[in-house]
């Protein structure tokens, strides 16, 4: 769970240091593509899921960053803003606890996957959603 916090960390970083500071938004999309991509990519080298699943949990991943980058871009245009960009200037008063709301939801996810689910042979509880767990019988 640090790792993907601290991935997602990095992506907020780059966003505001790409977008507000050096006001360069692609390179902001392009980190709040990549960085959420390589979250998904552990969570899916670590975890065992059905396909559904999958796309719902990839899509939480995604859209906080996204979120934040379209937030801090519309933000920065407000400078630049002809009469049309004054309608989303704002924006970041709505997109911010969408994006609150994302992580909170995304954090209770992980919960539920990690839950220990208790065997049915023994009184040992394992959370048998991770890959390593899978392969593991120690007692058995």
């Amino acid at each position: 769970i640090g790792t993907y916090a601290f991935l997602h960390a990095v992506s907020y970083y780059a966003i505001g240091l790409l977008i507000v500071e050096l006001q360069s938004p692609w390179a902001g999309f392009a980190c709040s593509l990549t960085f959420p991509f390589l979250c998904w990519l552990l969570l899916r080298l670590d975890l065992y899921f059905a396909t559904y699943f999958e796309v719902v949990r990839g899509g939480l991943l995604v859209s906080g960053p996204i979120l934040a980058m379209i937030s801090a871009t519309l933000n920065i245009t407000e400078d630049q803003a002809t009469d049309s960009g004054y309608k989303f200037r704002n924006a970041h008063f709505f997109l911010v606890p969408i994006i609150f709301l994302q992580h909170t939801l995304l954090i209770l996810n992980i919960v539920r996957v990690a839950y220990a689910e208790k065997g049915s042979d023994s009184d040992m509880s394992l959370p048998t959603r991770f890959r390593a767990v899978l392969y593991l019988d120690v007692f058995g």
